[in-house]
């Protein structure tokens, strides 16, 4: 265990399960000729099943907490930009309903809910406050943990590495990708 030491967050190691599933999905990634859509398939499989057994355990974000979605920059790699592209049935609906209801944050930000749960990126799958959810809005200190600058593991740095690899290092913010206009 390590802890944060402003807030005094413990942060526990990571269950063996998930060291395990990890090599299986490192093993399939390396080995593979499937299509990046499939090995992005994988990969989010792989991070709900992390957020599940593991980030959830410690972290504070539920449902309707969306300070991340408002974030100034929220970077997406090209790669994950195709896949919600491929993957979103009716992008035109989110991009109405967005407009409808909110001036400010991601494209996809619905009465502080994402429109594209199931195909959103990698960084809003592991980006999660550790401490009180009010710090967030509050102007307080809050520790995170995921592809936030506070916390991670070897494994979500690995693997937001393997998607930049993919994307030829091409990010940009949700909202150039997807601008609201």
């Amino acid at each position: 265990m390590f802890a944060f030491n402003e807030d005094h967050i413990m942060i526990p190691d990571l269950p063996n399960e998930i060291h395990a599933e990890y090599d299986i999905l490192m093993n399939y990634l390396m080995t593979t000729n499937d299509s990046t859509k499939w090995k992005l398939k994988k990969i989010y499989n792989f991070i709900d099943f992390y957020n599940i057994n593991f980030t959830s355990k410690i972290a504070s974000c539920k449902k309707g907490c969306s300070f991340c979605c408002t974030l100034d920059e929220i970077s997406v790699s090209k790669y994950e930009a195709d896949f919600i592209k491929k993957n979103v049935k009716d992008l035109s609906k989110a991009y109405r309903m967005n407009m409808a209801t909110d001036k400010k944050g991601c494209s996809f930000l619905v009465e502080n809910c994402c429109a594209i749960y199931e195909s959103r990126p990698y960084v809003c799958r592991t980006y999660h406050a550790l401490g009180e959810p009010s710090n967030c809005i509050g102007g307080k200190l809050q520790a995170f943990y995921g592809t936030a600058p506070s916390y991670s593991s070897n494994i979500l740095r690995n693997l937001v590495a393997y998607i930049s690899r993919l994307s030829n290092n091409e990010y940009k913010d949700i909202r150039q990708w997807f601008p609201k206009s």
